[in-house]
């Protein structure tokens, strides 16, 4: 993601891509609304708190299985906890017509559940039940589905006959299989990496309790994905216990859309967005107040270029679950890649407000100031922060560098110094960062190692292919220049329609480069570039994955060089940083264009700006130490 260079649609005649196929989601869902509040812990023992937890989210569960209501996720009723706001004011928040409250106390042998569901709008209890039994897990579970029964009484949500024989199905019959499962997921909610780690033990105890938990080992496969997605773990390994683990879940139940959702993540991370397609619209039709496949889901057809499904998906994902810090990150990022950077900001701040804690959230935030904005200095310390609350993420390590390596001066001695560091101590991530610094210092003498050996792990990693790409041009060898390519992107060499993607569209440029420095085929280079030309025509240009530079580097391909300046110009007023150095110093597609005076006169602009920036951004921090 450190190399996009990535185009959008601030334009005139802007060309969308296709919309979806998919499941409709109504703007203004008319279904009865629900919020199942966190259950009060009534025992003794403060530790039987997770067991009421534990009781709550599973009646959620089972409602949120009912097609004809709206229920609100676990991660925005979990914000209501110890609350003292009024009904009224909750569903206010929530976006709900009522709310369910209830009590658990465990003692002895004997569990006692209290529920009562409670009418929003005039705070009348509507239903109110007590359940007294034996402490076993069928008992539990019985509570559990008859409460869900009474509630789509209640609401006049009628069930149909596979919900309701669904509603008879207990997931687990061993108590303590149960129990370690919503410990990890109690974990799992928190979603740093050690938080993931933790959680990864104890459903992994439910699976070897229970090996016929269904729900475990969706869980469990979650778990693996979302710790490849932080970095946190050796994704090949990973990835391939994951798929094992849903396999194993849909043949316990194939109706899981955890799994199915699951599934759809790992078909994605194969390439095959197809069958990812496929399997998102199923667990969404499976599961429709399921808020994790449709926030997955927008995040594949934002890779795609789908911006307008994208945000579809996002914000319908939000509505299911609207204090969910995450949540408002991908619906920040849906807006974002929209161009809609105002709006993104709303949800970003929103989010960091939600939980202070969460990395991602300010890392989100800075990083739309920084590429979005073209305000690294007041990006970076929000980056500063992510790291500092979650500094085993490679991803958010890497982007502070990046950021400090443009400003230069003083912050990119530190990047320097930090950088070397991690390359002594064998960081994970280091070699894409060492990578990025010889990008920023316009010379790949000593980077050949590292970028074969890249390569060699990730035959279509971008950076490691631009690095030794411009080796090759450097040295003359032109063939081994656009074989890296056609090896690696072997579709770049057929004949046919061609479609890029977020990942793809960045090295048809560089093979298109190389091909016209070849004196190849107009037809093969232009059937490069009209299909760089879709994918750019929605994205936009500014923002972590915009354009940034891209479109000129196609008008420079193609000889409109004036165009190609006035792109840049563009850029300039907009903010533009994005690896500046290397356009500037390297690009090979701008040689015909780098002596020119309008040339010299953005790039000018812009170390100024970098100066100016650098220099507000140490005075903050001096004003900051001072204060203290």
């Amino acid at each position: 993601m450190l190399w996009r260079y990535p185009y959008s649609a601030h334009e005139t005649a802007v060309t969308r891509a296709p919309a979806s196929p998919a499941v409709p989601v109504a703007p203004d869902d008319a279904r009865p609304s629900i919020a199942v509040l966190p259950f009060a812990n009534r025992s003794a023992r403060r530790e039987d708190e997770f067991f009421a937890g534990g009781i709550q989210d599973d009646i959620l569960t089972q409602l949120a299985k009912i097609r004809a209501m709206r229920v609100i996720s676990r991660t925005s009723v979990g914000k209501f906890r110890a609350t003292t706001l009024s009904t009224r004011e909750i569903g206010s928040q929530l976006g709900v017509t009522k709310v369910l409250e209830g009590g658990v106390q465990r003692a002895g042998g004997r569990v006692r559940v209290t529920v009562q569901l409670i009418d929003v709008a005039s705070d009348a209890h509507l239903w109110a039940e007590t359940y007294d039994r034996e402490l076993t897990a069928e008992n539990i579970f019985a509570i559990q589905s008859e409460i869900a029964g009474a509630v789509a009484r209640a609401l006049k949500a009628s069930l149909t006959p596979e919900e309701r024989a669904r509603a008879q199905q207990a997931p687990t019959h061993d108590l303590q299989a149960w129990e370690a499962y919503q410990i990890g997921r109690l974990r799992q909610a928190n979603r740093g990496t050690e938080a993931l780690k933790a959680a990864e033990v104890f459903l992994q105890r439910a699976i070897d309790l229970d090996p016929e938990f269904a729900a475990a080992y969706a869980a469990l496969a979650e778990n693996l994905i979302l710790q490849v997605d932080m970095g946190a773990v050796d994704s090949g390994p990973a990835i391939e216990r994951a798929r094992i683990l849903v396999d194993r879940a849909l043949e316990l139940d194939p109706h899981l859309a955890e799994a199915v959702t699951t599934q759809a993540g790992l078909a994605e991370l194969k390439g095959d967005r197809t069958i990812a397609e496929e399997k998102y619209l199923r667990a969404i039709e499976l599961n429709p107040n399921y808020a994790r496949a449709p926030h997955w889901y927008s995040t594949m057809l934002s890779a795609q270029g789908r911006v307008e499904d994208a945000l579809r998906y996002a914000e319908h994902a939000a509505k299911l679950d609207p204090l969910s810090a995450i949540l408002q990150i991908n619906l920040g990022g849906a807006r974002e890649a929209d161009g809609q950077f105002d709006a993104a900001l709303i949800a970003f701040r929103k989010a960091v407000d939600i939980d202070p804690e969460m990395a991602n959230a300010r890392f989100s935030l800075g990083s739309l100031y920084a590429f979005g904005l073209g305000h690294i200095d007041q990006g970076l310390p929000w980056i500063e922060q992510a790291v500092r609350l979650d500094p085993d993420s490679i991803r958010f390590r890497n982007y502070l560098q990046f950021l400090r390596l443009q400003l230069g001066g003083s912050q990119r001695a530190l990047a320097d110094r930090e950088i070397a560091q991690a390359v002594r101590q064998k960081q994970a991530g280091a070699d894409v960062m060492l990578l990025v610094q010889h990008f920023n210092a316009g010379s790949f003498a000593g980077a050949r190692d590292v970028a074969t050996q890249m390569l060699a792990d990730w035959p279509r990693g971008g950076l490691a292919l631009v690095a030794l790409r411009n080796l090759y041009l450097q040295e003359g060898k032109l063939a081994a220049a656009r074989d890296l390519y056609l090896d690696a992107y072997p579709e770049f060499a057929a004949t046919g329609p061609l479609t890029v993607d977020a990942d793809s569209y960045h090295p048809a440029i560089d093979c298109a480069t190389v091909l016209s420095k070849l004196g190849g085929a107009d037809a093969q280079i232009e059937r490069l570039l009209r299909a760089v030309d879709v994918h750019l025509s929605h994205t936009p240009r500014m923002g972590i994955d915009g354009r940034q530079a891209a479109r000129a580097v196609v008008l420079a391909i193609r000889g409109r060089n004036e165009e190609a300046l006035a792109e840049l110009q563009l850029l300039d007023r907009e903010g533009y940083f994005y690896a500046w150095r290397y356009f500037r110093d390297v690009e090979p597609a701008f040689e015909a264009i780098r002596g020119t005076p309008e040339f010299k006169a953005v790039f000018a602009r812009i170390e100024r700006r970098m100066d100016e920036q650098r220099a507000r951004l140490e005075t903050r921090a001096r004003e900051a130490v001072g204060s203290t």
